[in-house]
């Protein structure tokens, strides 16, 4: 069985406010959760009134407006979080996208470099513009690799998670 203080935080409201409520001293409210004093009958009628409402509406709590204002204002939170992760997304593919084709174009360099290397025209007059486009493309391999394409696409991975939870738990709001 509950206790008196139980059934006093079962209606969810402190002590301070069920002693106001039943014209109570806050002392004398105390003191009875404790087992020390006992109410007036006026006030353990009050207390018993309240108690047998809150359990007799406990399957009504869901449509109380509060409930439902609360469920609304959380649904817009997640809805906006939501949002920001879809934007993320978004980002992060284009960002896949870009550094995938820098890719690209660094090992297409390279193939490049390969050729003008072996052909003994392009290799004396143009040293320089050799040693250039090898340094752009290492520092391109570098930089858009293998690591960061899998970077991306592990980011991108968790947000597409993180995107499907988010709309089951607005779908059950």
């Amino acid at each position: 069985m509950k206790g008196k203080k139980e059934l006093r935080e079962s209606l969810g409201i402190t002590q301070q406010e069920t002693a106001l409520l039943i014209d109570a001293k806050l002392s004398s409210l105390a003191m009875y959760e404790i087992g020390e004093r006992e109410l007036t009958t006026y006030q353990l009628l009050e207390l018993a009134k309240m108690q047998n409402f809150v359990l007799k509406n406990e399957s009504k709590k869901e449509k109380n407006k509060l409930v439902l204002q609360e469920r609304k204002r959380a649904k817009a939170i997640l809805q906006k979080e939501l949002n920001g992760f879809e934007l993320e997304k978004l980002l992060t593919e284009r960002k896949l996208q870009e550094a995938n084709q820098k890719y690209q174009k660094a090992l297409s360099a390279l193939v490049l470099l390969e050729y003008l290397e072996n052909n003994e025209t392009h290799k004396k007059s143009k040293q320089q513009v050799l040693a250039k486009i090898k340094m752009s493309a290492e520092i391109a391999l570098e930089k858009y690799g293998p690591i960061q394409l899998s970077r991306l696409n592990l980011t991108l991975q968790t947000l597409n998670f993180q995107i499907e939870v988010y709309q089951k738990e607005i779908n059950l709001l």
